[in-house]
């Protein structure tokens, strides 16, 4: 009985690993400094670092040349990013980002997947409000 309980502990120990962090409150987000939301679209972006670099290196080319990309992917498939430099990567493309659209983006995309899903529409286009 005993080895049954801890293969069922595993199994639910993996899907938890699985599960999508939860999203941070809209209107608090808006009221961070960019500091702040890239703090808090971490957990969310740091899964998808690969998939969210490849995304943001074919949004500078649109309909362009996918060779950069593709090598990219080649060498992303070899070496994943983990963990710290992972971290390193979502706050240089947080902070670096125009009018916090890359937090934005994170924020409004976290509920999408799978990762490739996610990333891409992190840097889709979105029509600012007219004023």
């Amino acid at each position: 009985m005993v080895p049954v309980v801890r293969i069922l502990l595993a199994v639910v120990a993996l899907a938890a690993c699985d599960k999508l962090p939860a999203a941070p409150d809209a209107q608090a987000f808006e009221t961070l400094s960019p500091e702040g939301k890239c703090e808090a679209t971490l957990p969310r972006a740091k899964r998808c670092t690969d998939e969210l670099l490849l995304a943001e290196v074919a949004s500078l080319d649109p309909g362009g040349n996918s060779e950069l990309t593709n090598a990219l992917r080649e060498d992303l498939g070899e070496t994943p990013t983990y963990s710290d430099d992972a971290e390193a990567m979502h706050r240089s493309s947080c902070l670096g980002s125009r009018d916090d659209s890359y937090p934005r983006g994170v924020l409004r995309c976290w509920e999408v997947t799978p990762c490739k899903a996610f990333a891409e529409c992190v840097y889709k286009p979105v029509a600012s409000p007219r004023r």
